[in-house]
């Protein structure tokens, strides 16, 4: 009964006055000094007061964030100044998690990732089933990055388990929160933006659908924003989508294909996982000639880390990702932005 105690104070004094206070490590050390009955409920409870702490965060600033969930380290941009989500310490599960936000282009946080230690999701459902019953939604099929979840809807509020290549996190949203547009603040005030087509490709969406397989009943639940944008320098656009959904997407992001017109169809020449919008088009050739492939810049994030900054560079009509350290001498056309209004107006595999 002391030990009961003694863990119930550190957790309160963890979940009312911050991390910083009492550590996700010393509520574990107390949870270990439980005996298993007991480590059991406090493990529920634990987990149970982080996600609601978790799940007030969505909607917030960051100043106001702090409200519920103190301390935690800023995470920029890699221009050092942009501020795009805090890292908050949040225990989970018994273990000490890292939880990390992204903000949209207001400024205020869209997602809570929380990447989780085991490779398996399935002991984190049998907790979650506990505190919430059976899932509201699962996908077993595997998406083009490889992820399955299962999916909690809580009145506003959706709480979503991922396992992806032997990798989990919990992902937790408001329900009118999409994961298809983000945050366009880390693109440089010099760098001209092209919005989204408002259009929808017929071609394009057929190709899609046949390339992931996505099932009849499933294209109305799978969206997608494009461009035409010259690749090579040829004269010639090409098309780069990115594409949402079941079988598409993942914790750390949207999968993306590159393509082109030919004779009524569309051809896909390559494929990406790990998108998020919006991307950069490089205005100048890798190579420096003129029909030479530019480079696509991409802003990952997710899983609780830090975003980075990757460069696709051509090799043999091949794009392969390279780090990108500093868009300080980048110039192109940041491509697939968010119009005004036209957020919840998305394209779906309807039109074919």
């Amino acid at each position: 009964m002391k030990h009961r105690s003694l863990y119930c104070l550190l957790l309160a004094c963890a979940l009312t006055c911050g991390v910083c206070a009492v550590s996700s490590v010393s509520a574990n050390a107390a949870l270990s000094s439980l005996q298993p009955t007991d480590t059991q409920s406090a493990i529920l409870r634990q987990t149970r007061d982080s996600i609601r702490l978790g799940l007030l965060l969505p909607g917030e600033d960051n100043l106001h964030a702090g409200r519920y969930v103190q301390g935690g380290t800023e995470n920029y941009a890699a221009d050092g100044t942009t501020l795009i989500g805090r890292i908050y310490s949040l225990p989970l599960f018994g273990e000490n998690t890292q939880a990390g936000t992204l903000y949209d282009n207001e400024g205020k946080v869209s997602t809570v990732t929380i990447q989780l230690d085991s490779p398996k999701a399935k002991p984190y459902s049998r907790t979650l089933q506990k505190l919430y019953g059976n899932p509201t939604n699962i996908q077993t099929r595997p998406s083009e990055g490889g992820a399955t979840w299962e999916e909690w809807s809580l009145g506003k509020n959706n709480i979503r388990l991922y396992q992806e290549y032997g990798l989990t996190a919990l992902e937790l949203t408001k329900k009118k929160n999409n994961h298809f547009y983000d945050s366009e603040s880390w693109i440089p005030a010099s760098i001209p933006k092209q919005y989204a087509e408002t259009k929808p490709c017929p071609e394009l969406e057929k190709a899609i659908a046949d390339y992931y397989d996505i099932r009849k009943e499933e294209r109305t639940h799978t969206s997608y924003v494009y461009n035409k944008v010259d690749l090579n320098g040829d004269g010639t656009d090409e098309i780069f989508a990115v594409i949402t959904g079941p079988y598409t997407s993942g914790t750390g992001g949207d999968s993306a294909v590159w393509g082109r017109l030919y004779k009524g169809k569309f051809q896909i020449y390559q494929s990406f996982t790990l998108i998020r919008t919006p991307i950069i088009i490089t205005k100048d050739a890798t190579n420096g000639l003129p029909n030479g492939a530019r480079s696509i810049i991409v802003r990952q994030s997710g899983g609780g880390a830090p975003a980075e900054l990757i460069q696709y560079v051509s090799h043999d009509g091949k794009y392969v990702p390279e780090p990108c350290d500093s868009l300080d001498k980048v110039k192109g056309t940041a491509i697939l932005c968010t119009a005004p209004g036209t957020d919840a107006e998305k394209l779906t595999l309807t039109h074919f």
